[in-house]
């Protein structure tokens, strides 16, 4: 007797299911990383830490966000997001010109400082790390120090 077995390009029922099952599994682990609240923020977080280079040592810190060149912070320091403009970026390479019009900072005592205006330079030291110099609007230097914290 005469038996014919056919073989098509090498198909491999098990690879296939195989394959397909890592690929459906992918689009469900995107679709859970999207579906989760409050992950998603547009722009980049960045913490800071000034210190005053005159007259006694006060040391500032806080947070802002950059989102396509605006500088954001709280309106409050009770909320959740930062979203009141304070103020501008202007990077050029690895030097960036910070502009602000309605900064805030809190205190080692935990006072909090709003209203500040000035412009700080500064320039990339590392990665998700500038420092540099802000100089209020009394002309008082600050070493001024950024570290990214999420983007």
């Amino acid at each position: 007797m005469f038996t014919m077995q056919m073989r098509v390009g090498g198909f491999r029922p098990k690879w296939v299911a195989f394959f397909l099952l890592v690929w459906i599994g992918g689009l469900c682990s995107c679709n859970a990383a999207w579906g989760q609240g409050g992950d998603f923020i547009d722009g980049a977080i960045w913490r800071f830490t000034m210190v005053s280079k005159t007259g006694p040592s006060t040391t500032l810190k806080g947070q802002y966000r950059i989102s396509d060149r605006i500088v954001f912070q709280k309106h409050t320091p009770t909320d959740a997001e930062l979203n009141k403009q304070v103020g501008k970026n202007f990077p050029r390479g690895k030097k960036t010109r910070l502009e602000f019009t309605d900064f805030r900072a809190v205190d080692r005592s935990g006072e909090w400082r709003k209203g500040m205006k000035g412009t700080a330079r500064l320039t990339y030291e590392r990665y998700g790390r500038w420092t540099g110099i802000l100089t209020d609007q009394s002309g008082n230097n600050w070493q001024f120090t950024c570290n990214r914290v999420k983007e």
